[in-house]
């Protein structure tokens, strides 16, 4: 991740599990206290944004003088890849375009808009030559840009602070030209919409068609993020098989998963936050982006239906969706954090390994036990409940010694039963 103008960003790892994560700082320097506020918020706000191609926020931390995030770490930067190969290939860049058009399509589906999409916010969780897996960051509103220079990259409209979903689409447009040809499509801000796109003879006819559309001087003919991944190019790359013993097995984890306590479905999260490799966490959301055919970042009935039909039959299909989506206390949909841990399954997730590290790191004062402030002071984002009486009662499932606190042994019990306590 390069630092974003006036911040700084060091590569770190957690403590007790050694998963490796980056700490952006973002000073408060010359911030009004409710700026400050402001900036928290949004950020916090951030951290619920849930999709396969977004790079994840783990907490938000507030210092005296500056507020820090840590943040998914990737193995690669677009800035970096575009300085080192100048332009890329164009199966690796419609690979891109797909993912980079999944997020838009799920984050305009909320209501929400980018509004700032550079080459650096995109990142790659591997690669690209070795498999493709985009990361976006920094979505930021109106109140965090309004003092920087605009470029190239934010449409036309932009400048007027008129920002909408068709803003996002420019910027995709742009930075699609500029992966595939190695450089921008303008020289400066003042061409933008009036010099005329050249493209090189490799360029699809496919691509080309897309870009143009996308770069449209007039936000109301462009083209939005559904029909740009319906387009003819972007098709291309969107078609995965579900017959594939991955997805067959991270089905079969997905139907076994039975309904859970509230706060052991907690520590599953934060076990796939805070412990699990993301390689074996990208093989899972390759499984996810393949099932969401309509890429708005949920998996809908009809779509668990299509994958499950694979393996098994309609009858037995039906019976099986309704009952995770029971289990994922919803009638409608599953959204990819509640499926990643559903399909990675107890076995990895409840590995010896993975419940020694989780107990280490809720048990922050290293004291053998795990205290009622402790489990709030981590779960206060995940589970979005300060209820007293609600806290102490999840306490009281685990804590069968009656001492107020869980020692291990209760942890591992909780962890590995088999179906809700009573």
């Amino acid at each position: 991740m390069k630092p974003w103008k006036g911040n700084s960003v060091v590569v770190a790892e957690y403590v007790t599990t050694r998963k490796p994560c980056i700490i952006v700082t973002f000073p408060k320097r010359g911030l009004h206290k409710q700026e400050t506020k402001n900036k928290i918020q949004a950020f916090e706000a951030m951290m619920k944004f849930d999709h396969p191609h977004i790079r994840k926020i783990y907490e938000v931390v507030r210092g005296n003088n500056e507020i820090h995030l840590v943040v998914e770490q990737t193995d690669a930067e677009l800035v970096d890849y575009m300085h080192e190969k100048s332009k890329m290939k164009g199966d690796i860049a419609g690979k891109v375009a797909a993912q980079l058009l999944s997020v838009m399509c799920y984050v305009h589906s909320l209501g929400e808009v980018h509004g700032r999409l550079r080459p650096d916010c995109i990142g790659f969780q591997t690669v690209p030559e070795t498999e493709v897996n985009v990361k976006v960051s920094a979505f930021f509103s109106n109140e965090w840009t309004k003092n920087e220079e605009l470029s190239i990259f934010e449409a036309p409209e932009v400048r007027s602070q008129h920002i909408t979903p068709a803003s996002d689409i420019w910027s995709c447009g742009v930075l699609l030209y500029y992966v595939l040809i190695g450089k921008l499509p303008y020289k400066t801000v003042d061409e933008v919409g009036r010099a005329k796109l050249a493209f090189e003879r490799c360029v699809s006819p496919e691509a080309v068609i897309l870009i143009k559309a996308m770069l449209m001087s007039r936000p109301e003919d462009r083209p939005d993020a559904s029909s740009c991944l319906a387009s003819p190019w972007i098709r291309s790359y969107t078609r995965n098989s579900l017959k594939s013993r991955e997805v067959h097995q991270h089905l079969r984890n997905l139907c076994a998963q039975v309904d859970v306590n509230s706060l052991r479905k907690a520590v599953w999260y934060f076990i796939v936050d805070r412990i699990v490799p993301q390689g074996e966490i990208a093989q899972v959301a390759k499984t996810f982006v393949t099932l969401d055919t309509n890429a708005d970042g949920l998996l809908s009935k009809e779509e668990l239906l299509t994958g499950l039909r694979v393996y098994m039959t309609e009858t037995a299909a039906q019976t099986e969706v309704e009952r995770i989506l029971a289990s994922a206390c919803s009638t409608d949909v599953v959204d990819y954090s509640a499926f990643v841990v559903a399909a990675l399954g107890c076995k990895v997730l409840l590995s010896d390994e993975n419940l020694k590290a989780a107990f280490r790191s809720l048990d922050a004062d290293d004291s053998g036990r795990i205290s009622l402030n402790e489990l709030k002071k981590v779960f206060r984002v995940e589970t979005g409940d300060r209820d007293e009486a609600v806290w102490r009662g999840l306490l009281e499932q685990v804590d069968t010694s009656g001492d107020g606190e869980i020692d291990e042994k209760e942890f591992r019990n909780l962890m590995r039963l088999t179906a809700e306590q009573p």
